[in-house]
């Protein structure tokens, strides 16, 4: 995967390639790795292309696409048109068998909240409740960590 991406990631399209790749589900996996790499080596991700990654989040299949996609929302602007399937994807997440989907989209909340206001008592509310169900420590640190941002 990095011999791929050490070869392609200086292309101008780079980032947009990944992202209409995920609506694949032969290549959604790899793409989200490399985009998620691609974020954490510094690039940024134009605002169109943060637009087609959520476009395809109904079509995530596998829980490292929908971690990977959930590590960079950060990076991933959320537009009006979308915010409605970033808030499926995050609801149906956050309650996952897979500790660090739900640790990762108690973090995703906090995002969309900071993004759009009117998420922002939904969030507060779902993490002061997950503080007090959640047991996992990974999950505990994202909660708290949110709530701090909350309140900021």
């Amino acid at each position: 995967m990095r011999q791929i991406y050490d070869a392609n990631c200086g292309s101008s399209n780079f980032a947009s390639t990944l992202a209409a790749l995920l609506a694949e589900q032969d290549y959604q996996r790899g793409a989200s790795w490399l985009l998620k790499h691609h974020i954490d080596n510094g690039h940024a991700v134009k605002r169109d292309d943060a637009q087609v990654c959520y476009t395809s989040l109904d079509q995530l299949t596998h829980w490292e696409t929908q971690l990977h996609i959930l590590q960079t929302m950060h990076a991933l602007p959320i537009d009006a048109a979308h915010k409605a399937a970033v808030h499926r994807f995050l609801t149906k997440n956050v309650t996952s068998t897979k500790t660090l989907i739900r640790a990762w989209s108690y973090t995703g909340f906090v995002i969309l909240a900071c993004q759009h206001e009117e998420y922002r008592a939904e969030a507060q509310m779902l993490l002061e409740q997950a503080k007090q169900l959640e047991t996992a420590g990974s999950i505990k640190v994202r909660i708290r960590r949110g709530l701090e941002e909350l309140a900021a």
